[in-house]
């Protein structure tokens, strides 16, 4: 008798324990499209590009700029420009 209540105990925690994974998964599943990106990409006619991501649940704006500029792209005849404008 002892061995048959151990049992059922065992299967129904090991049923609880897969009904939860299962609902789990399924409401992961349903709202995984919640977080997916709506990325909108536009160049100005200067060149620079952006890329825009609107999510209407929330108030706030935030903008993150990203310039290709400084060292890296000046010209050899002009070593030490963006050095300088950078301490300006």
């Amino acid at each position: 008798m002892k061995n048959k209540k151990r049992t059922v105990k065992l299967v129904a925690r090991y049923a609880l324990r897969v009904t939860v994974f299962l609902l789990f998964t399924i409401h992961c599943s349903l709202f995984s499209d919640a977080y997916a990106l709506d990325v909108k990409r536009e160049v100005l006619e200067s060149g620079l590009t952006l890329l825009i991501v609107e999510r209407h649940n929330l108030p706030i704006v935030r903008v993150t700029v990203g310039v290709k500029a400084g060292s890296v792209i000046e010209p050899e005849e002009k070593a030490g420009l963006a050095n300088l404008t950078a301490e300006l």
